[in-house]
């Protein structure tokens, strides 16, 4: 799905009537606005984290694959019905990986006008709404200690909130690795209790919900919740966190 229509057709085969549920009312305007083709990029969110410590990017990505493996959102895909009507199902698989660029030979000032075309084109790129994720990744070496990881996703799929939350099951997944240990994290909410209510028709979904969305709102360690104050919209400069040296 770029610009015009298309019904369903994905590698991931055909799509079980159970397994699609109607899009959120901010979903579909999202979608208006993405299929409106008022330049790429119009729902693209991109998130830069500073990272001043070593990285296992192996570990980091095995942390955003079980983290995508943990949240059917981040495995949605969106085509069209028989009736005319958007929809939206979640794949029981994906593959993650991390884009890593090593640019610890290129000076500091180059890094940065580099960094800022890397991102103008990333977002430029979009996304095809009927595959998935509908994410990327981006690790940056800049210095021993000083990695950048580039999160770039379509707005459809998460919102501010969300961020931190994500962020904090990424990390707590991979320190604890790095550490030798297992991380054990909460159940997720399934989308379909999230959108319960939209099955029959009825204006709000019934499912369990918390801060407004559809993510278990929890307070982290690291200090995401500041994230999720700073709206990530789409069209603006890319929101930019910091982890704090360990």
């Amino acid at each position: 799905m770029t610009g015009n229509r298309t019904s369903h057709t994905s590698s991931g085969g055909p799509t079980p009537a159970d397994r699609t549920y109607r899009l959120a009312p901010l979903q579909e305007g999202m979608l208006y606005h993405h299929l409106s083709g008022n330049g790429r990029g119009v729902d693209v969110a991109q998130m830069v984290c500073t990272l001043p410590e070593a990285i296992d990017l192996p570990g980091l990505e095995r942390a955003w694959q079980a983290v995508t493996d943990r949240h059917s959102a981040l495995r949605a895909s969106f085509g069209w019905g028989a009736d005319d009507r958007p929809f939206q199902w979640f794949r029981d698989a994906v593959r993650i990986g991390i884009a890593d660029h090593d640019w610890r030979d290129i000076p500091a000032g180059e890094q940065e006008d580099r960094l800022a075309a890397f991102l103008a084109e990333d977002r430029e790129r979009g996304f095809e709404l009927g595959g998935a994720p509908l994410f990327r990744l981006a690790h940056f070496r800049m210095g021993a200690e000083h990695h950048v990881l580039v999160w770039t996703f379509h707005h459809v799929i998460l919102d501010g909130r969300s961020l931190p939350i994500l962020l904090d099951e990424v990390f707590a997944i991979h320190d604890a690795r790095v550490a030798g240990g297992e991380c054990r994290l909460p159940d997720p909410t399934e989308y379909r209790e999230f959108s319960s209510g939209w099955k029959d028709g009825s204006p709000q979904p019934r499912g369990k919900r918390t801060g407004g969305n559809r993510w278990r709102v929890s307070r982290s360690p690291r200090g995401w919740p500041s994230i999720a104050e700073r709206a990530v919209m789409p069209g603006a400069p890319p929101s930019v966190c910091a982890f704090p040296r360990r």
